[in-house]
């Protein structure tokens, strides 16, 4: 460690500092342990904080997905109920003989396969994810 002058030899202001071999001051070991120690604990608490984020953004993320899957099974489950609906007038269409009944028990074949479909649609996808592939919090 060097030391520097702050003012000539005889003035009053005659203290020195200690100095590194660049002329900058010197800084104890124990404040550089305390900086670094205060660094790294801010450092940890802002991981933290990120990790934290980061599962409530993935928890949202989750229940939206289940939110947006849930309406659009009820979407599905109503309109294959408007298509069995449809069948059954059909159906009873033909069977009082009103209009042309070939007709009639043709679209209420096709409603029932609309209806099918839908039913189909509504249902999980067997690739997509299930209720075991919910976000788990990361343990750091």
């Amino acid at each position: 460690m060097l030391i520097r002058m702050t003012a000539p030899p005889g003035q009053p202001e005659n203290r020195q500092e200690p100095t590194t071999g660049t002329g900058a001051p010197a800084v104890d070991a124990v404040d550089e342990s305390e900086g670094a120690h205060e660094a790294e604990e801010a450092a940890k608490s802002v991981a933290a904080a990120q990790r934290q984020r980061a599962a409530q953004l993935e928890e949202r993320s989750y229940r939206q997905t289940q939110r947006a899957r849930h309406k659009a099974a009820e979407a599905h489950d109503k309109a294959a109920a408007g298509h069995d609906r449809a069948a059954e007038l059909h159906d009873r269409l033909a069977n009082l003989g009103w209009g042309d009944v070939e007709r009639h028990r043709e679209r209420a074949h096709e409603h029932r396969e609309d209806a099918g479909v839908e039913r189909a649609s509504a249902e999980p996808d067997p690739d997509g994810p299930g209720p075991d592939d919910r976000p788990r919090p990361h343990l750091s």
